[in-house]
């Protein structure tokens, strides 16, 4: 599902493309197969589920979003109106947060990342066995 002038855009994902520009800086987006958002394929029952018309699709010439304007959607087959008909439920992820909605800074790549000392459990490497080495 992606957002756009006031409306909700609902799809499936064809494929992902990464477009890497200089210096290493890359871009997401994802390419969608749409649905067509008319008023004929799109049906909103009593209770608030929207249905949407999967044998139907529009803007073949506009499929790509950046993958940061996006929301997961899970399509449920809508008993009652048929087969191409699915109900679209909208995930609500739980335990994800933004760094900066937590107040937290994130250093730069100047700032040296902290490492223990020594790993955990192991205080001498000659007790390491190579798993890739034949032995005996």
């Amino acid at each position: 599902m992606a957002k756009g002038h006031g409306l909700d855009y609902y799809g499936v994902l064809h494929s992902v493309v990464e477009l890497v520009y200089a210096e290493g800086m890359k871009v997401h987006l994802f390419k969608y197969r749409w649905f067509d958002t008319g008023a004929q394929s799109m049906k909103m029952d009593q209770y608030g589920n929207l249905s949407v018309n999967t044998a139907t699709s529009a803007y073949e010439d506009d499929p790509f979003v950046f993958a940061t304007t996006v929301k997961q959607v899970f399509y449920l087959d809508d008993l009652a109106k048929g087969d191409a008909w699915k109900i679209a439920n909208i995930v609500h992820p739980r335990n994800i947060y933004r760094a900066a909605t937590l107040g937290v800074t994130i250093p730069g790549p100047e700032a040296d990342a902290y490492q223990e000392p020594n790993a955990v459990g192991i205080h001498d490497v000659a007790t390491v066995r190579d798993n890739n080495v034949k032995h005996g």
